[in-house]
């Protein structure tokens, strides 16, 4: 426990540090690539563009997506008054045979879940700090289900479709 919160500490004085008066988009972009490697957090591809932009997030999407095979589609980072609060990786699978696509989000809270009300991403019964996954399934139609799912179903997820990491 005390080995996080000085990890956590240490994360919290590298955003702090760097990126606090710059604009958000450009400061949690490519340039934060360090503390993303740092916490096991998949880079940012200097080639994937910004998909939209509010005051609380960047979304950057994959410029060369293939729907024929499993893909890591989209990075989006979540922000509260230029501070970092959330990142969420999303990988897509299409191709699973019938109609519908399966989504995999990876998530990784830098402060508390709570902490931001613009999040609408954090769940609602508890808080979060850390890692966080969720598994989507879409039939195309109304019929989008959503659960929380642990690391290791994510893993297993993650070995299923072939997703080098």
């Amino acid at each position: 426990m005390r080995k996080t919160c000085i990890c956590l500490l240490f994360v919290q004085s590298l955003l702090l540090q760097g990126c606090l008066f710059r604009e958000s988009p450009v400061c949690y972009g490519v340039d934060f690539n360090f503390t993303r490697e740092t916490l096991g957090i998949n880079l940012l591809d200097s080639g994937w563009r910004i998909g939209h932009t509010e005051p609380y997030y960047t979304r950057w999407i994959n410029p060369s997506i293939d729907k024929t095979k499993v893909q890591y589609i989209m990075k989006q980072v979540c922000y509260f008054d230029n501070i970092l609060s959330m990142e969420m990786d999303v990988y897509e699978n299409v191709n699973t045979g019938i109609l519908t696509s399966e989504r995999l989000a990876i998530m990784f809270y830098y402060r508390s879940s709570r902490y931001d009300e613009k999040n609408i991403f954090h769940r609602k019964e508890n808080d979060i700090l850390g890692w966080d996954f969720r598994y989507t399934r879409d039939d195309g139609h109304e019929s989008v289900q959503t659960e929380f799912i642990s690391k290791q179903q994510a893993d297993s997820i993650i070995k299923v479709w072939g997703i080098e990491k």
